[in-house]
């Protein structure tokens, strides 16, 4: 009687292993992936933040890189001598922690220290992953889930286009009013002068992201009519050549912060009304509001009491009407849609690569 041998390993092929250690594993991946992304992204407003140079900031993502450069291979003797598994989920927990302390760090020190503990952790990770995937397939697998590890990495750069297009879909249809402006809350703005002007907004091309502007401002004072307008910053540079007024500068509106610049000595010669150089402007009691189509050039809104007289006081909320929002959308998601198939086709290919 014939007999038939099959062997150990001929089993383990024909056995499909689950693949949900390998989720976990492409997140390890993939958190590594963001980390690396985001701080070149947050790097301007981390800078304003902390109050540091941007070389300053830099030294985190060196002191990441370095330390997982540094320590990989001390990764992988822990990994063999502790267990991938035990060791892939404390680095991962490490790893979440640091994340963390960087996103509440109060100076630029403790940032700097929660990105070198992120790249100890990734240190740990990077060769945890290859390990995990060794113990947990073979064969085609194995292959699949080695081309997915390196495609892991690509997938965090589509989903933050996704994310992104999501987020920006869902700040579309929520923090727009009824008119499709974007709007910001109502703040006080005083001077004892003349008027109040904004810095020059400067409009290189034909179009700009907004399409409109509009400020809705109202007077403190309920006995004085107010006037609001919009012209080209040349115009109202003549027309306020000598007057005694306020420029606002660094206007930040979360929280809320504003520096004045007084320039001029004198008073207006002539009520604002009767200028022929306002773009568009409004003049009256109560709640005054002005839409502005953005145009090419360099324009400066002004505020003044109605009669030209001194100490303007008034709550204004600034709006923009955004022309290429919805275009935005669709080319996050039509570009993250398309990276997705493409790193699908690389998958792929590894996989016929590694089995033919």
């Amino acid at each position: 009687m014939a007999t038939q041998s099959i062997s150990i390993g001929a089993i383990r092929e024909g056995a499909r292993e689950s693949w949900v250690p390998m989720i976990a594993i492409a997140l390890g991946q993939m958190i590594m992936s963001f980390n690396v992304a985001s701080l070149p992204v947050a790097l301007g407003g981390m800078v304003k933040s902390f109050g540091v140079p941007p070389t300053t900031i830099a030294t985190g993502i060196v002191a990441y890189s370095m330390l997982v450069a540094g320590f990989v291979m001390l990764g992988a003797k822990l990994a063999q001598r502790f267990g991938a598994l035990q060791v892939f989920r404390f680095a991962v927990l490490l790893f979440c922690a640091s994340q963390i302390l960087m996103t509440f760090s109060p100076t630029a020190t403790l940032m700097i220290t929660a990105q070198a503990l992120c790249g100890a952790a990734g240190a740990v990770i990077v060769p945890s992953l290859v390990a995990l995937i060794a113990e947990n397939y073979t064969g085609r697998q194995q292959a699949t889930a080695v081309g997915a590890l390196g495609s892991a990495r690509a997938a965090a750069g589509v989903l933050a286009f996704i994310a992104g297009g999501v987020a920006l879909t869902w700040g579309l249809e929520t923090h727009r009013d009824g008119s499709g402006y974007f709007t910001t809350n109502t703040h006080h703005y005083r001077t004892s002068s003349y008027a109040l002007v904004t810095q020059s907004l400067d409009v290189n091309g034909t179009r700009a992201l907004a399409d409109r502007l509009r400020i809705t401002a109202t007077s403190t004072d309920a006995a004085k009519p107010l006037f609001v307008g919009i012209a080209r910053t040349s115009d109202v540079d003549t027309y306020l050549a000598d007057v005694e007024r306020d420029e606002l500068s660094d206007i930040e509106f979360d929280p809320f912060g504003i520096d004045y610049r007084r320039l001029g000595a004198g008073a207006p010669t002539a009520p604002p009304a009767s200028q022929s150089i306002w773009r568009a402007h409004t003049i009256g009691s109560g709640t005054q509001t002005i839409s502005w189509p953005v145009d090419k050039g360099r324009w400066s809104a002004v505020v003044m009491n109605a009669d030209g007289s001194p100490r303007v006081s008034v709550d204004a909320q600034l709006a923009a009407r955004l022309s290429f929002a919805w275009w935005i959308v669709a080319g996050l998601f039509v570009f993250g849609g398309l990276s997705l198939l493409g790193g699908a086709a690389l998958v792929r290919s590894a996989v016929r690569t590694r089995t033919h």
